[in-house]
């Protein structure tokens, strides 16, 4: 399984998220014809630990999700939810083990081509992966 599996599973998990977005979350863009409130995520990068024996399966991931609304108050509130489901999150998701999630950074923007606000949250996953 991937990371962004298990940030996926975390938010359809959670109650709050699930409220805004039902099952509205998916990787990397946003389907097509969606107005709807959901919520998009992707890797941004992956910074995965080495000894000199070699790699020792901990892994440093930046994940960015982007809540979409048709307003920006919205957007807000499902980026408040989501703030809340994963900072500081700790524990298993879709299989994979995470020791700790952190909220690195946040913005808002505007998006011309689908005439839509967007929060973007950039997130630290630290998690054991398979090697």
């Amino acid at each position: 399984m991937s990371i962004g599996k298990a940030v996926s599973a975390i938010l359809t998990g959670d109650a709050a998220v699930a409220a805004l977005v039902g099952t509205r979350v998916w990787p990397m863009r946003l389907k097509q014809g969606t107005l709807q409130t959901s919520i998009t995520y992707q890797r941004i990068s992956a910074a995965r630990s080495h000894t000199h024996d070699g790699p020792v399966g901990l892994n440093g991931s930046r994940i960015q999700v982007d809540c979409w609304a048709a307003t920006y108050g919205a957007a807000d509130a499902l980026a408040t939810a989501v703030r809340r489901a994963l900072d500081n999150y700790e524990g298993t998701a879709a299989g994979i083990r995470i020791q700790r999630v952190f909220l690195d950074d946040e913005s808002d923007e505007f998006e011309e081509a689908t005439d839509a606000d967007r929060v973007r949250l950039d997130f630290i996953i630290h998690h054991e992966e398979l090697i």
